[in-house]
């Protein structure tokens, strides 16, 4: 028995123990490829998020989407992120001249990779919905996006 809830139409949230636990005791049904595994934690104060979301701030948008467009666009990212991230991690420490002995060249790289499929998951869905990039931009208060774009550097070297 799984704690699998679902999330969308036929998209769940389960454990990485759970999913290893499917791959192996069904894997004429379930492959590691089936699944994608994220890490990290978001929170707000109470009220903040409605404070972002209405009023003058309107920085988020409120979509309906279906299990299907979510799922295809994670698999895309993952893939594509699968590919480059093989395809060049000799060239990032090649490229980048000096690699230091903790890999700090290496693990630049990777999350700047990462910060790529986040950001072109963000730019493909805005898309689909015929959203102009520089109309979501926009809606951020001045220097939140540099902000922002700190945050998220600092968590994909973490990561």
């Amino acid at each position: 028995t799984t704690s699998m809830k679902p999330v969308l139409e036929n998209l769940y949230t389960l454990t990485h123990q759970e999913a290893k636990q499917l791959c192996q005791t069904q894997p004429d049904v379930y492959h590691p490829r089936d699944f994608i595994t994220f890490a990290g934690f978001c929170s707000w104060r109470p009220g903040q998020l409605e404070m972002e979301m209405t009023g003058d701030r309107m920085e988020w948008l409120a979509l309906s989407v279906d299990g299907n467009s979510v799922w295809d666009e994670l698999q895309l990212q993952s893939s594509e992120l699968t590919m480059t991230t093989t395809a060049n991690d000799d060239d990032a420490n090649h490229d980048s001249g000096i690699v230091r002995n903790d890999g700090s060249i290496e693990k630049e790289a990777r999350a700047r990779r990462i910060i790529e499929a986040g950001t072109n998951l963000w730019r493909n869905l805005l898309s689909k919905i015929d959203y102009p990039e520089s109309k979501a931009l926009n809606r951020l208060p001045r220097g939140q996006l540099q902000f922002y774009d700190e945050m998220l550097n600092v968590w994909a070297e973490d990561n």
